[in-house]
């Protein structure tokens, strides 16, 4: 079952940093982690097309730790500059390809309202 955590705290320009450990089904770190294809993908609605996506493909996402299977994630300001103070976005972080997916996690991102200096 993927872990539900809603990102509540954060404001637009700062550093989206999220820390994965992913798992087997079974609860167990994947047998192979550095060869794992890890994909997050931000979506306007609950079960919308995704709008952006980030992976270890594009070097957004990067395997930290092999033997726990533990993954960073870094957004920096300029891979969430689409997103809108205020509104409240959806995501799904998946390891794995085509039919040997695997929902790690899902939840909620929302941009705090910034009240900016004149």
């Amino acid at each position: 079952m993927a872990n539900v955590v809603d990102i509540l705290n954060f404001h637009k320009g700062e550093l989206l940093a999220i820390t994965l450990l992913a798992k087997n089904p079974d609860g167990s770190p994947l047998s192979s982690p550095a060869t794992t294809a890890v994909t997050m993908t931000l979506a306007r609605t609950v079960g919308g097309t995704p709008f952006v996506e980030f992976s270890t493909a594009n070097g957004a996402i990067t395997l930290s730790d092999a033997p726990t299977s533990t993954f960073g994630i870094q957004l920096v300001p300029s891979q969430t500059s689409a997103l809108v103070e205020g509104k409240t976005y959806y995501y799904n972080i998946w390891t794995g390809i085509a039919d040997a997916k695997i929902l790690q996690a899902k939840g909620t991102i929302k941009l705090i309202n910034s009240v900016e200096p004149l």
